[in-house]
């Protein structure tokens, strides 16, 4: 089977309290795709040190492929410092983490080294050059389709340079908070919100453009028409944690098995309100990934 390639970050949220959980969008979305079957390869670099033992040694339990993650002697695991104070989320990320220094050489030969379906990969790379230039690479050299999933966090990614990151990609996957923070660096003028999402699709050159709205569905921009799907489940919300992550493993699912673009969607919707069931972005529970792959024919 072609296997989805998941290119950039994993780190920890550090929190006030010194609780810390494991994570990063490109990780999420790696770990959901193992836990539906779909074997993804996952590129990253992490830190000699205990953060990325933890890494390696959550990944392997859940029986994740581990030949990409690359290890740094001296820059460390990914951390992204969290604090929450008048219900405002304040985040900090600092300079120079592992994640930073994917090396493109490595990078490319374990990626030619499988059958390649699709590529994905955040807006994140966009802040280190050494990072970049091998996302860069990998998208010149792999023949396969690209998935964009924009994550804007200011000041290291702001919205002129999502734009630049999801030109020509396949498919385009925003929340409506970074969408709008991408068309706000564009010129146009009495748009209205599904006229901006065809928009920003046509000067970017995206086949698809995804713009998700929480509890609110998602819109799909594709050719000239822009189509709403509602949220149809009704979760008992624990955390919204990684639900857009789940979003993205579902619509990558979708791509790689040819499902019509209605139902490809409407699991997506499906996918990401059962994990805000869940308490965090996702689990080692393999019974809830193998209940939702039954119910879709992937088991």
């Amino acid at each position: 089977m072609k296997r989805p390639i998941i290119f950039g970050e994993v780190l920890f949220d550090v929190f006030a309290d010194g609780k810390e959980v494991m994570g990063g969008a490109p990780f999420n979305t790696a770990w959901n795709l193992t836990g539906l079957g779909l074997n993804p390869l996952f590129i990253t670099r992490i830190g000699r040190d205990e953060r990325g033992k933890s890494v390696v040694g959550s990944m392997s339990r859940f029986g994740m492929d581990i030949s990409g993650v690359q290890i740094d002697n001296y820059l460390p695991t990914g951390v992204m410092e969290v604090n929450t104070s008048l219900n405002k989320r304040k985040l900090g990320l600092p300079q120079a983490q592992a994640f930073d220094s994917i090396e493109k050489d490595k990078a490319l030969e374990i990626a030619k080294s499988v059958d390649v379906s699709l590529l994905y990969h955040g807006t994140m790379p966009s802040r280190s050059k050494v990072s970049l230039e091998a996302l860069m690479l990998l998208k010149k050299e792999l023949n396969c389709h690209v998935y964009v999933d924009v994550n804007m966090r200011s000041p290291w990614v702001r919205g002129e340079i999502g734009v630049e990151m999801i030109k020509h990609a396949t498919c385009v996957q925003a929340n409506r908070i970074d969408f709008e923070s991408m068309v706000g660096t564009c010129s146009f003028e009495g748009l209205d919100f599904l006229g901006m999402t065809g928009y920003l699709k046509d000067i970017a050159g995206v086949k698809y453009l995804l713009v998700t709205l929480g509890k609110g569905g998602a819109i799909l921009s594709s050719g000239g028409t822009n189509v709403e799907f509602k949220q149809l489940a009704k979760p008992k919300v624990m955390d919204t944690l990684g639900c857009g992550d789940a979003f993205a493993a579902a619509i990558i699912t979708g791509m790689i098995k040819g499902w019509s673009i209605e139902s490809t969607v409407d699991r997506a919707n499906e996918f990401a309100a059962s994990v805000c069931g869940i308490q965090g972005a996702v689990t080692e529970e393999k019974e809830f990934y193998s209940s939702i792959a039954g119910n879709w024919g992937l088991r």
